[in-house]
């Protein structure tokens, strides 16, 4: 039996590049099982079609073969997705094929037609479901009765398991697979580890807390460094990144994370964080982050409207995110901000307040203009949004018109702004490593911290010049005058 995991290609271009880490975890799950385990993310490797994946795996693999399919998904992948599936369906006939990932953990009240003809679909957590799958699939056995957090079909017929959030295998268990292949791809040198899994907020939008019911799973700090010592044996890694949205909610257990990494691991990191979670910090525990090596945090701000923090469930204020800037920067660590800009409800005024705010806190570590709220199954925002009735399909992702006019032709023209701005990007090597280069690695950040703060100031004048100016026929003004601006960049 052998496994082939398979990260689809996005519908929107990216120029960040991320290790595809749960399936790197699942991955060291079915080496255990499997004959051969091979594990690929069209998101950045040269093969990113779905023609282009299909043709690499039937140049490498027997039509005669068994082999489990394992496919994540999250919503932007869809539509490659089910291209593909339909290729290997009709080739791979003594397969089995599985899908899971953030979007189908959520699908479990809603229609599974739009998946296709799979075998398993698996929610929430999936090493220990993967490994009880594979176990069956061994000795070609198709009944998945016990096994926890799926939805399997039998005789045409989709049957849902019981589902639980807390069927972690200790990751004591796992290390997870690194593939020399995948980690030159990558070329960022980054070490990722998933710290954590849930989170205990509330936030409207997110599919996170639906998953996990609100809990969150913490691990031990030894556990995290004997895996990240594993890693440095194998490779030569420059920074850290704590795959943890939650990473300060035990703020005990991130000072203990951070002193022994400084002590037994000797290279930079970073990690996400929430504004709640910042402030309960001292000025001496935030300074201690940076002693022990702590280069960045990202934070989910999403907003700097207080009408519009309290519409996402986010449980802090603007003035609180002002907070958590001034704390984090006078400890001399970067911010990596979030922010979710537009949503169907948003107004003029709301956008005005919050893209002020990033104007004046310089904060440019991402294309936040071009963020729009994605309404993910089973979330509140999606409920909320279904009951309005504004909900329709593109491109296999839940989507909908801003309920302002003002509001859909700024939203409009920033879409058309974006391709020239990945024109100008995608045109010139240089710039694209400088950029991705800034994003991740500290001795780059004061070199590429002037060519981010140029490129998204100009989005940001852009925007709103549109947003005061409230005329159609001021876009393509705009839109020259800020292609003009990025054709003079200067690296």
């Amino acid at each position: 039996m052998k496994v082939i995991l398979i990260n689809p290609s996005s519908s929107r271009y990216s120029l960040c590049r991320a290790l595809p880490l749960g399936l790197c975890y699942l991955a060291a799950v079915a080496n255990e099982i499997a004959e051969h385990t091979e594990l690929i993310d069209a998101m950045q490797t040269e093969v990113k079609t779905s023609e282009e994946i299909y043709k690499y795996i039937i140049e490498h693999y027997s039509q005669d073969d068994t082999i489990v399919f394992g496919f994540s998904l999250h919503f932007l992948n869809l539509s490659a997705y089910y291209e593909l599936l339909c290729l290997l369906k009709a080739v791979y006939i003594h397969s089995y094929f599985i899908v899971g990932g953030t979007y189908i953990s959520q699908l479990c009240d809603h229609s599974f037609d739009s998946l296709g003809d799979v075998d398993v679909i698996m929610r929430g957590a999936g090493e220990l479901p993967l490994k009880q799958i594979l176990q069956r699939c061994a000795i070609n056995s198709k009944n998945f009765t016990d096994i926890p957090n799926i939805i399997w079909k039998k005789d045409g017929t989709y049957i849902v398991n019981e589902l639980r959030e807390d069927i972690l295998l200790k990751h004591t268990e796992i290390t997870p697979y690194r593939p020399a292949n995948i980690q030159q791809i990558y070329g960022n040198s980054e070490l990722s580890i998933l710290t954590s899994r849930g989170c205990p907020g509330g936030c409207t939008y997110c599919i996170v807390s639906g998953i996990y019911k609100g809990h969150w799973y913490q691990r031990e700090a030894i556990d995290i460094i004997r895996e990240a010592e594993i890693a440095m044996q194998n490779q030569v890694y420059t920074i850290g990144f704590f795959v943890d949205d939650c990473f300060l909610t035990n703020k005990a257990r991130a000072l203990v994370i951070c002193d022994l990494w400084h002590k037994k691991i000797h290279i930079p990191f970073y990690f996400a964080a929430r504004v709640c979670d910042i402030l309960q910090l001292s000025k001496e525990e935030i300074q201690f982050l940076h002693a022990c090596g702590c280069f960045r945090i990202e934070v989910g701000f999403e907003s700097f409207s207080s009408s519009v923090l309290k519409r996402y469930g986010k449980g802090v204020t603007a003035e609180q995110n002002q907070e958590a800037i001034f704390r984090i920067r006078e400890a001399k660590i970067d911010i990596h901000a979030d922010i979710i800009l537009w949503d169907y409800e948003v107004t003029v005024e709301e956008l005005m307040v919050t893209l002020k705010r990033l104007h004046d806190n310089r904060l440019f570590t991402t294309i936040h203009m071009l963020q729009k709220l994605v309404p993910m199954s089973g979330t509140p925002i999606y409920k909320k949004y279904r009951k309005l009735d504004i909900l329709f399909e593109r491109e296999g992702v839940w989507d909908y018109s801003f309920k302002i006019p003002t509001i859909q032709m700024a939203y409009n023209a920033v879409m058309e702004y974006k391709s020239r701005f990945y024109e100008r990007i995608q045109r010139d090597e240089k710039l694209i490593y400088t950029h991705n280069r800034s994003m991740y690695l500290p001795k780059d950040i004061v070199k590429g911290r002037l060519l981010i703060e140029n490129l998204h100031a100009i989005s940001y004048r852009f925007l709103i010049k549109i947003l005061e100016e409230g005329q159609i026929e001021y876009v393509e003004f705009a839109l020259a005058t800020a292609a003009k601006e990025l054709n003079n960049i200067e690296i």
